[in-house]
């Protein structure tokens, strides 16, 4: 795929797929509190990205690991931490569904991330 938004969104749909699977399994059928399993699923949605962001999506090869790892980890706590608020808000204010303020979430965290990430991996 040449667009690399496409790609982006493609890849990350994988890796929220599995992050929906996960929030589903411990909340609604384990029955486990929302706090901590959304605190897990955005861990392990965290190390999925970051590999698709240099390895798969923007395919950096001249940058330092060092150096990325570091931007995308601080990038990543920042965007983890609105996710969270955002995610919170919506279930516990407002009274959503999980799923879907998992979505909403999702949808205005992924286009902050893309235009951020590109900036990481290709400048």
């Amino acid at each position: 795929m040449k667009n690399l938004f496409g790609k982006f969104i493609l890849t990350g749909l994988i890796i929220r797929g599995i992050g929906f699977l996960l929030n589903f399994i411990f909340v609604e059928l384990l029955k486990y509190q929302i706090r901590p399993v959304y605190f897990f699923v955005m861990f392990v949605d965290f190390w999925l990205g970051y590999f698709n962001s240099r390895y798969v999506v923007f395919k950096t090869k001249d940058k330092s690991h060092k150096k990325t790892l570091t931007q995308f980890l601080i990038a990543g706590i920042s965007f983890r931490v609105l996710d969270w608020f955002i995610y919170i808000a919506i279930v516990e204010r407002i009274n959503f569904n999980i799923l879907l303020s998992q979505f909403i979430s999702m949808v205005v965290i992924t286009l902050l991330k893309f235009i951020v990430l590109k900036k990481i991996f290709k400048s």
